[in-house]
C-alpha cells in the first residue's frame, strides 16, 4: 500500500469516526422532547456544532442533558442554578423547622411556669401571689 493510499484510508476512517460520533450526538439530541425539529443541518463527516444551534435548542439541551451541553460547549449553568435554588430552599425549610421546634419548646416552658404560678397562687395567701403571664 502506497503512502497516498494509506493517507486516504486514514482520512476515510477519521471521517467515518467523526460521522459516527455526530450521529450518536444527534440521536441523543433527538431523544429530548421537542428538540429534533430544531436540530440544524450539517454536512456529512463534520461534528455537531453547538455554536450553530438556536437559542431554544440550546436551552432544551441545557435543561434536559447536562453532559451533552458540556460536550457541545453550550452549557449555561442551568443545572447549577437549579441545584443552588433547591439547596437554598432546603436550608430555609430546615431553619424554619428549627425555629418552630424552638418556639414550641419556649411555649411549653411558659405553660409550665404559668401552671406552677397558678398552683402557687392557689396554695398561698394573697400577699404572696405571683403574677401569671
Amino acid at each position: 500500500m502506497s503512502v497516498f493510499e494509506q493517507e486516504l484510508h486514514n482520512a476515510f476512517n477519521e471521517s467515518e469516526k467523526i460521522e459516527s460520533t455526530a450521529r450518536e450526538v444527534e440521536n441523543r439530541i433527538k431523544s429530548i422532547e421537542g428538540a429534533s425539529a430544531l436540530l440544524p443541518k450539517r454536512p456529512y463527516g463534520t461534528p455537531v456544532n453547538g455554536a450553530a444551534m438556536g437559542l431554544t435548542l440550546k436551552h432544551l439541551i441545557n435543561a434536559k442533558d447536562r453532559q451533552l451541553a458540556a460536550y457541545l460547549n453550550i452549557a449555561d449553568g442551568y443545572f447549577k442554578r437549579v441545584e443552588e435554588a433547591e439547596t437554598a430552599r432546603q436550608q430555609q425549610i430546615d431553619r424554619m423547622k428549627a425555629q418552630t421546634e424552638e418556639l414550641a419548646y419556649k411555649n411549653q416552658e411558659r405553660k409550665r411556669q404559668r401552671e406552677k404560678d397558678l398552683l402557687w397562687n392557689q396554695t398561698h395567701n394573697i400577699t404572696q401571689h405571683r403574677l401569671i403571664r
